[in-house]
């Protein structure tokens, strides 16, 4: 048998109680006790993350994947024993439930090991619920773009194809000022290639944020239980 008194509320938060015979927790007890006393059912929250990340290198191209998700999880006081615990306040009860449909939270819950006497206190005219919204995040963030090597033989590529007609078009390339402007046009053209590859044919980025693909997205989920490149 467990029993548990007190003259004034108690708390019982994501408890776990195993007993044999009978359980019961009363308030109220004593010549001191409080004529409004309580019992308090608190859950405690818990977070899962979960993550995967993975990367691919193909010489001249290379992705980065980093997915994954955050969950907050209720977790409930639990009662496990031959016969159901006895709650006995003046006060009545509070009893924390993640957000949600009540019915359907009763009906998910009371199947779980211990969970079993929420169906009796759905019953009862003496409790107070109080919903409790749990977080549901999740991230796929992905990065795509040419390699060194690959960037390397773009602007290579480029450039002998802008050849001396191509680029002689500002200055003569045989004097210093013509060598310059054709080199430094050589390189925006080089630059602009690259971006555009990296960009799977979009506008040309700043080349450092090229190829970044974020999708976030945050949640509040109701009922309990929540890198890189590819």
């Amino acid at each position: 048998m467990r029993s548990s008194v007190a003259i004034r509320d108690q708390l019982l938060q994501g408890t776990k109680v195993s007993y044999g015979g009978t359980a019961a927790f009363n308030t109220s007890v004593g010549d001191k006790a409080r004529a409004d006393a309580r019992i308090i059912l608190e859950g405690i929250k818990n977070t899962t993350t979960q993550t995967r990340t993975s990367e691919a290198n193909y010489v001249v191209w290379q992705k980065m994947v980093n997915q994954g998700s955050t969950a907050e999880t209720l977790v409930m006081p639990s009662f496990t024993g031959p016969n159901k615990p006895v709650f006995s306040a003046p006060g009545g009860l509070t009893v924390q439930i993640p957000d949600g449909n009540f019915k359907s939270q009763i009906q998910t819950l009371s199947t779980q090991p211990g969970m079993s006497y929420l169906n009796d206190l759905a019953a009862r005219k003496d409790v107070n619920w109080q919903p409790v919204k749990l977080a549901y995040d999740t991230w796929n963030y992905q990065q795509s773009g040419l390699t060194p090597a690959g960037t390397a033989l773009v602007a290579v590529a480029v450039t002998w194809a802008m050849g001396p007609g191509g680029a002689g078009v500002i200055g003569n390339a045989t004097t210093t000022a013509g060598m310059m402007s054709n080199a430094a046009l050589a390189s925006l053209a080089s630059q602009a290639a690259i971006s555009f590859i990296n960009n799977k044919g979009g506008h040309w980025q700043d080349p450092q944020r090229d190829g970044q693909q974020p999708n976030r997205q945050g949640h509040h989920c109701n009922g309990a239980n929540g890198g890189g490149v590819g």
